[in-house]
């Protein structure tokens, strides 16, 4: 009888790893970073061209020393790897892990096989080759589609073959997801981009794709939700970056509010909905672009009345360099501080997160020398409580006056003084510094 041959394997790369044989799944337990499963998802991913020896060797067995040791290494790989094929449900029986005589590996050149991301790198090839907008747009869905599940096999995180793909996999997406976004956008497809906006902030948070999200969100009137979105992205970026979400600072948040206001017509819905509702008897925590709104007002209104108000930056510095990961340990040690912080301000004092090391204070109505007491108190508490490898305490603090009045004026060569441009006075000409009531 004639011999049929195989019909072609499946691949997933791109997410959760899955190998499929006449739509029928080959489940394999074992755990991706084993050097036998490596072994198998490059060979897999070479295809008919394969891999040399050499190559092969130095990709797993890289930090071994000396290349005899390497190759026995690699034997043993092959050999556990054609014993865990030849026990798997729905794996015909052949032989694999195939080496030709000069040297290059190959999973089984008499099967043809197929993957997400040969299909990635072709849609990308294809793509220099058509200049039809309408063309283009549909090439572009398919090929992001295809990042679905993730990105290059994110279970091997940490083994340098792998980051080196997922680098190359990432780039493409990044490049066509926008050329997609930005065709969309132009076009008014405002739900489809909503929806691969979405696939790729779940997949790369920090490339700011959250961005495109809101702008979405906006233009179908979904204002709640651009609101909640941004505030909860800020958070984030603040949290883990120290940085805001790039193009939406404090001017656009003041618009998100203005067009929040103009759906509850109700001024009882209003209150309602500005009110705090049961707050806790502690300092009061916001986002920094709220933060900066709570500052400018309390300058507007104690440059008015003659009041006070005094600015602290707290910085957290040096601590237990023997950590490995010098984030997670900043992070905590940010936590614990913040616990001391909250309940050690007075309940009408507003704080923010500033950076990863850093918090602002805002302390109302009190003057300089109870400003100052409170840093040192701080300081104090913060020693007090000190363990083995905790951070230092810094605090820089002025009061918020004199910080604004100096921002307001400038002194000529001649010794005369004039006043400029003042940025937390919005669009206006800054007099303060020379008339003390606002008229």
């Amino acid at each position: 009888m004639e011999h049929k041959p195989y019909a072609q394997f499946y691949v997933c790369f791109l997410g959760r790893f899955s190998l499929r044989f006449e739509d029928k799944e080959i489940v394999i337990t074992k755990p991706l970073k084993q050097k036998r499963i490596q072994l198998l998802l490059l060979l897999l991913k070479a295809g008919d061209k394969g891999i040399t020896r050499r190559k092969l060797a130095e990709m797993l067995e890289g930090e071994i020393k000396g290349w005899e040791n390497q190759l026995n290494n690699l034997r043993q790989h092959v050999f556990a790897l054609r014993r865990m094929l030849k026990k798997l449900e729905n794996m015909p029986e052949d032989d694999y892990v195939v080496i030709s005589p000069s040297g290059t590996y190959y999973f089984n050149r008499k099967v043809s096989i197929e993957s997400d991301i040969n299909q990635v790198d072709q849609l990308d090839q294809k793509l220099n080759h058509v200049t039809d907008t309408n063309k283009r747009l549909k090439i572009l869905k398919k090929l992001c589609g295809y990042y679905q599940g993730g990105g290059f096999l994110p279970a091997l995180s940490g083994e340098e073959w792998a980051l080196i793909e997922e680098a190359r996999y990432q780039a493409i997406f990044s490049q066509r997801m926008k050329e997609l976004c930005d065709i969309l956008k132009e076009m008014g497809e405002y739900t489809e981009l909503l929806e691969f906006s979405t696939l790729a902030s779940q997949l790369y948070p920090y490339d700011e794709w959250q961005a495109i999200q809101i702008d979405c969100l906006m233009a179908k009137g979904r204002y709640k939700e651009a609101m909640k979105l941004y505030e909860s992205v800020n958070d984030e970026l603040y949290k883990d970056l120290g940085i805001p979400l790039h193009g939406y600072e404090t001017s656009e948040y003041n618009s998100f509010r203005e067009r929040l206001g103009l759906i509850s017509p109700m001024m009882t819905e209003i209150q309602n909905k500005l009110e705090e509702g049961s707050p806790e008897h502690r300092a009061y925590y916001c986002s920094y672009p709220a933060f900066v709104d709570i500052y400018r007002v309390i300058v507007r209104l104690f440059e008015r009345n003659g009041s006070s108000a005094y600015l602290m930056v707290c910085t957290l510095k040096g601590g237990d360099h023997s950590h490995s990961d010098g984030a997670e340990y900043m992070e905590t040690q940010m936590e614990q501080f913040q616990k001391l912080l909250e309940m050690s301000i007075r309940s009408s004092d507003t704080y923010t997160r500033y950076s990863l090391n850093q918090f602002l204070v805002l302390l109302i109505g009190i003057e300089e020398k109870t400003g100052s007491e409170v840093a040192e108190r701080l300081k104090e508490l913060w020693k007090s409580s000190e363990k083995e490898g905790r951070a230092s305490l810094e605090i820089l603090s002025e009061n918020v006056l004199d910080t604004a009045l100096k921002s307001q004026t400038e002194v000529s060569e001649n010794g005369e003084e004039k006043y400029i441009y003042c940025s937390c006075r919005g669009s206006e000409k800054c007099y303060l510094a020379g008339n003390r009531i606002l008229g």
